[in-house]
């Protein structure tokens, strides 16, 4: 709980990033182009088999944060059609190649946590989303209907196209 406290904190009050971060939540930022990852909180999430971890991080550009981006960390079934990352970039920020950039800073930590392969989904009507994925290089797997039972569902999804990232290939 604390680590949550302080980095909820952190971001609320957008101290000197580094210093702080180092201080207190003893995650370096992740970088490339021209973002910065800032490990807000990991959570345990529910999945089909259990629980599994989900690392949220800040986007970061300058001392703007422009966004979110997760990492569902598992082989739980339930992450086919949730995708093992998921980003939000605020409105005034899109069309700037965030989300892309986002996604190629997490490379490293998505390695560490022993995966080389992932899925990230879109829906087919979120053509910038679904840009972003083609950018990293994954390839369209399927378009499913999403079961009623997932928690995309409940949030209005029906439809996800489903795509695998092989990030030890290079876009």
């Amino acid at each position: 709980m604390a680590f949550f406290h302080v980095c909820s904190l952190y971001h609320e009050y957008r101290y000197n990033r580094i210093m702080f971060l180092d201080w207190f939540c003893k995650e370096k930022p992740l970088t490339y182009g021209d973002i910065q990852l800032i490990k807000m909180y990991t959570s345990q999430e529910k999945g089909a088999n259990g629980y599994y971890p989900m690392h949220r991080f800040g986007i970061y550009v300058q001392k703007d944060m422009v966004g979110t981006i997760d990492f569902r960390d598992g082989f739980d079934p339930w992450l086919y059609f949730g995708g093992h990352i998921g980003y939000r970039i605020d409105p005034r920020f899109r069309g700037s190649h965030y989300a892309y950039q986002a996604c190629m800073a997490l490379v490293s930590f998505i390695q560490q946590h022993h995966h080389d392969t992932i899925y990230i989904t879109a829906s087919p009507e979120n053509i910038a989303s679904r840009k972003t994925i083609e950018k990293l290089g994954a390839f369209l797997l399927d378009t499913v209907d999403v079961p009623s039972s997932h928690w995309s569902y409940r949030q209005g999804e029906r439809v996800k196209c489903i795509y695998q990232w092989d990030i030890m290939v290079k876009p």
